[in-house]
Order: structure tokens, then C-alpha cells, then sequence
């Protein structure tokens, strides 16, 4: 192989390079970019058209890779449609995967928003003191759709399941100040909790 030979001189001190044939380095990689069958607009570099060319996934079991994981989150815990297609998306799976599974998944029934919904709120409503606006927030949180929240909400929260959330809230609250009498504060908390001002007002009077 030819040499090529360069003297540079930079402040006073000659130096001189050898470097190969540019000619021969050019023929090199044409070959390695017709090894691999690149096009020369690519804009990829033959360095890393190894790892491009070997990192090609197979759609279907990428697919169905996509299928196990969205099964095994839901055997964690329930989960609505969004969070799972968001979780999915998270692990770069295309959107068209992540599509195909969660409709796989709600026509085999595992994901049905409405009636995880219901018991979301039934599960608010026996466990915590939360009323309509914290009982949406939360809601909202887990990617439930607007209608199926508003839905949700007109059904299984009721302005007198609020009431009784409410006071059972109020009946802790005093119990553990000691006071017998329900105060100012003891409203204010229960607005800060979420609680409608046509229910305070009820508890109030």
C-alpha cells in the first residue's frame, strides 16, 4: 500500500506525518458500504450500520413481547387503557403496537375502564374522605377518559354519598381534637378535601 508523506511545520518544528493512500481508503469503504448494501444518501455510517442491520426486530414477536408486558402490568394491579398504551409507549414500543394491544386486551376483556372506574369510587367512597372534586382529580390522574369520569360520577357519586363521606370525616376529625363541636376549620378541611360547597353547607345547618 502507498504512503503518503506530509511535512507541516508549526512554530518552528517540522513534523512529518505518514498517512495511507486516500485513494485506497476510499475503495475500502465503498467496500464495506456495498457489503452492506447502503445507499450513499443513507446518511448512516458504516460503523454503525452493523448495529442498525443486526438490531432489526421482528414485528411479531415484538408484538407479542409488547403483549407480555402489558399482561404482566396488569397483573401487578388493575389499569385503565391510557396507562397501559402510555406505559407500553414508554418502553418504545411503536404506537401502532401499543394500539393493537390494548385493543387485544379489551376485547379479551382484561381492560374495561368503565367498570374499573366503578370500583375506584367504591373504593373512595368506603375507605377515603374524599369528596366529588378530589374523587375527579384523582380520577383524572389515571388517565380515565373525561365521559367515562363524568359517567362515573353522575352514577356512583351521589350528592348523598358525599353527605355521608363527609360526615364520617368530620366524626374522625373531632374525635381525634377532642371537640365535640364542629368548627370553622372542620369545614375548611373538608373543602380542601374536595367536597362540594352545597354539601358543607348541609353539614353546616
Amino acid at each position: 500500500m502507498r504512503s503518503i508523506k506530509k511535512k507541516i511545520i508549526r512554530k518552528g518544528i517540522s513534523t512529518t506525518i505518514i498517512s495511507r493512500d486516500p485513494v485506497n481508503r476510499t475503495t475500502a469503504r465503498l467496500k464495506r458500504e456495498t457489503r452492506y448494501k447502503l445507499p450513499k444518501d443513507s446518511g448512516v455510517s458504516t460503523l454503525s450500520s452493523r448495529v442498525i442491520i443486526s438490531e432489526q426486530a421482528d414485528p411479531v414477536k415484538e408484538r407479542e413481547k409488547a403483549y407480555n408486558y402489558a399482561t404482566w402490568l396488569l397483573g401487578q394491579r388493575l389499569r385503565t387503557e391510557k396507562e397501559i398504551w402510555l406505559k407500553l409507549r414508554s418502553k418504545q414500543y411503536s404506537e401502532s403496537v401499543a394500539d393493537s394491544v390494548v385493543l387485544q386486551l379489551k376485547q379479551e376483556r382484561y381492560l374495561n375502564d368503565e367498570r374499573l372506574v366503578e370500583a375506584v369510587i367504591t373504593s373512595f367512597k368506603a375507605y377515603k374522605p374524599y369528596g366529588y372534586y378530589m374523587v375527579k382529580k384523582k380520577l383524572i390522574m389515571r388517565f380515565f377518559s373525561t365521559q367515562v369520569i363524568t359517567d362515573a360520577l353522575q352514577q356512583h357519586f351521589t350528592e348523598a354519598d358525599e353527605v355521608k363521606i363527609a360526615k364520617r370525616a368530620l366524626k374522625q376529625r373531632t374525635r381525634l381534637s377532642g371537640e365535640s363541636v364542629v368548627s370553622e376549620k372542620d369545614l375548611a378541611s373538608l373543602q380542601r378535601r374536595g367536597f362540594r360547597l352545597s354539601v358543607i353547607q348541609k353539614i353546616k345547618l
